[in-house]
């Protein structure tokens, strides 16, 4: 009988069964190989040369293709981390271009209320100013002793209605 290194299976101890409901392939493919192994070592200790060695080539390439279906599967996370990390800055870019938005919405409101008390103001302005243009011009005529035009109407008006 030949044996391996690799080989320190008890044939008389079973493969232990796992309970998850659930496996990854990883697992899966994990489980198989290990059940390949037991079998192989079986095969080795009551089988011949001939049997051992394929069991043995068979076994090499089912570790081969678990490793390479590792080394994919872990090249597939670090891309969609990267892709998340990749969008976690798209998402951090945009949160800080609606905070600058919102702040130049805030700006753009006080500098409206600013132009609307200064266009109130500048009504009101306007107002006095003809207010006070009239002042003056009742002031000059009633210096010269001439009634002002605009209580001459306001008296004739008055007149007339008694």
């Amino acid at each position: 009988m030949r044996s391996f290194a690799f080989c320190t299976c008890d044939s008389s101890r079973p493969v232990p069964q796992t309970t998850q409901l659930h496996l990854s392939l990883e697992e899966t493919s994990f489980q198989e190989s290990s059940k390949e192994v037991h079998g192989a070592c079986l095969q080795a200790e009551k089988g011949s040369g001939e049997d051992a060695d394929k069991s043995l080539n068979d076994l090499m390439r089912e570790i081969a293709a678990v490793e390479m279906q590792g080394l994919k599967m872990k090249a597939v996370v670090i891309k969609q981390l990267l892709s998340r990390r990749g969008y976690q800055e798209k998402r951090e870019a945009l949160q800080a271009e609606i905070t600058q938005a919102h702040a130049d919405i805030e700006q753009k409101k006080e500098e409206l209320e600013e132009a609307r008390v200064y266009k109130q103001h500048m009504a009101e302005y306007e107002v006095l100013r003809q207010i006070a243009a009239q002042s003056t011009l009742t002031l000059k005529l009633r210096k010269r002793n001439r009634p002002c035009p605009a209580t001459d109407r306001i008296h004739r008006q008055g007149r007339s209605q008694i």
